[in-house]
């Protein structure tokens, strides 16, 4: 698939979003990880997180970058989490918020 767009609002807010090209800005890495991310800090349901936007869960995640190949473990093998992964989880919820299931510091 090539294109691929999203209906989005209603009445005068109706618009197309082209998934595609947000793809593409993020990298494939990134785009791969990004369901991890929504799951991991609720951007998915709520327009704020504990009292912070989400633009500074994304804000936190660009300037940790290792997060990433850390989210990316988890779409692949999310019974055998390492503990460096572990380890890069907790250091992200200890500098943005997150569901109550991150707050388990690794060992």
């Amino acid at each position: 698939m090539d294109e691929l767009w999203i209906a989005f609002g209603t009445g005068k807010n109706y618009r197309y979003i082209p998934a595609h090209a947000i793809t593409a800005s993020l990298g494939p890495q990134k785009a791969r990880a990004l369901p991890v991310f929504i799951t991991m800090t609720g951007c998915d349901m709520v327009s704020a997180l504990m009292g912070h936007k989400k633009k500074s869960a994304w804000a936190t995640w660009n300037s940790f970058p290792q997060l990433t190949d850390s989210l990316l473990t988890l779409t692949t093998t999310p019974v055998n989490i390492q503990d460096d992964t572990l380890k890069d989880l907790w250091c992200y919820s200890m500098t943005a918020p997150v569901h109550t299931w991150m707050s388990t510091r690794p060992e």
